[in-house]
């Protein structure tokens, strides 16, 4: 993909500035991996 350029966004000052706008390599994504966002959120750890 010319042209691209991979950068880790945990290594940005402020990652919630550049939001994803799509996905790769999902030729041999794990199914449930598309379930995820069903999957219970705590905002902490959970205990």
């Amino acid at each position: 993909m010319p042209g691209l350029v991979d950068i880790q966004t945990c290594t940005l000052d402020n990652p919630e500035a550049l939001k994803p706008d799509l996905h790769v390599q999902t030729t041999e994504q794990l199914e449930w991996t598309l379930e995820l966002e069903k999957l219970p959120k705590f905002e902490r750890f959970p205990g």
